[in-house]
């Protein structure tokens, strides 16, 4: 009864995901696919549509802060010389380590939780693939 508990939630954390990617609240998307890992025994893999959804989940959650960053540095670019320095400087300094931050988390979730338990070369080249991917844009 237990195990059949845990396959529900899932189902139901993958769906709530996928609503959350429809909505483009990818803070939530990425939200539940973290319940699932956690719900989901530590030897098991994701599927491969659970795979897709982290990616696109931690791909998504990340790009559109690194774009919004990306903007906001070239528009405080004219605050170098002005009393606005400091304000700039704080705003890029705190999305720099909210986007660094979220990289560093998914690389320790693939290290530690997703390699150990992939099962076929697919599972880890895909993780490794989105460690590269999160360390590009965490360098950025």
């Amino acid at each position: 009864m237990l195990l059949s508990a845990a396959k529900t939630r899932r189902k139901i954390l993958f769906r709530k995901a996928k609503l959350a990617e429809e909505a483009k609240r990818y803070d939530h998307m990425l939200r539940f696919m973290k319940e699932i890992l956690e719900i989901t025994n530590p030897d098991t893999d994701l599927s491969p549509k659970e795979r897709c959804l982290l990616g696109a989940a931690f791909k998504n959650f990340v790009i559109h802060p690194r774009n919004s960053l990306s903007l906001a540095t070239v528009s405080t670019g004219s605050w170098i010389k002005s009393p606005k320095r400091s304000i700039a400087g704080s705003y890029l300094l705190t999305s720099r380590t909210e986007i660094s931050s979220a990289c560093s988390e998914i690389v320790q979730l693939i290290d530690r939780r997703l390699l150990p338990a992939a099962i076929s070369k697919e599972s880890k080249v895909y993780y490794l693939t989105l460690k590269e991917i999160s360390a590009g844009i965490w360098q950025r």
